[in-house]
């Protein structure tokens, strides 16, 4: 039977009491569930050796990311809303009228392997502040990589079975997604206008499929036990690559524009 979402318009979230009995007590209402919490992406689908994300992904999720004015350079900790996205009025509140750059992307995979730049000029941008307002993109915020890098805390071997999927905008020049020790996910400028190449496993091996410039969209690298790796460009597979056994790394998020 489905979850119930609100009560005469007020959502479970903001319902604090029903005919004078706390929600913490309120188990069902005409036997609909109230009180089952939600299911995260890490939390369903374990043992992921990192995660990150402009939304909370994980249970444990504390703080989603450290960013950075630069009027000031003061940093503080940003979390997520009531809707479990990112706290966006916490960034507007700490930037103002600076622009806000991501020191550290939270790794909530539970491993501790954020995802940190030191530098500030290597740092990408978040918040915008001439509009006052996050980057977004279709309305949800995001990274903006203008050849900045966010290094992770300790290098990841990938070996045997194997999968990396990023959400991105594509725009020119390249773009790393653990790379570039192996270029496990590397997606960069192809034969002509309107395509792109992926690099895997230090090679040129797949398929280059046509894409409309700064759309977004999902890029996924994935080997399986039998050494087979395959690549996906919006969902759909590309090219398949037979006995891809090299040893690569993830490293690093950025190096490119987008």
């Amino acid at each position: 039977m489905p979850n119930i979402n609100d009560i005469n318009g007020v959502t479970i979230a903001n319902l604090s009491k029903l005919d004078g009995v706390t929600k913490a007590n309120i188990a069902k209402v005409l036997g609909l569930d109230v009180t089952a919490a939600a299911a995260f992406l890490l939390d369903t689908y374990t043992g992921a050796e990192a995660g990150y994300s402009v939304r909370r992904i994980a249970s444990g999720a504390t703080n989603l990311m450290r960013i950075r004015e630069d009027s000031g350079d003061t940093e503080t900790d940003i979390g997520y809303d009531s809707n479990g996205d990112l706290d966006l009025a916490a960034i507007a509140s700490h930037c103002g009228t600076a622009n806000g750059f991501v020191v550290s992307w939270v790794d909530q995979s539970g491993n501790g392997n954020n995802a940190a730049q030191s530098t500030t000029t290597e740092q990408p941008k978040i918040y915008d502040g001439t509009t006052q307002a996050v980057i977004t993109e279709n309305g949800k915020p995001g990274l903006s990589f203008n050849f900045q890098i966010l290094n992770v805390t300790t290098q990841v071997a990938l070996t045997g079975n194997t999968h990396i999927q990023c959400v991105a905008q594509y725009k020119l020049g390249r773009f790393y997604y653990g790379g570039p020790s192996g270029h496990f996910l590397q997606v960069e400028a192809g034969g002509g206008a309107g395509t792109l190449n992926y690099r895997g496993f230090g090679a040129d091996v797949f398929g280059v499929p046509t894409y409309t410039a700064d759309e977004q969209s999902t890029h996924t690298v994935a080997r399986d036990a039998s050494d087979t790796c395959r690549v996906y460009y919006k969902g759909t597979l590309l090219d398949t690559e037979l006995n891809r056994t090299a040893t690569t790394y993830f490293d690093r998020i950025g190096d490119g524009n987008g």
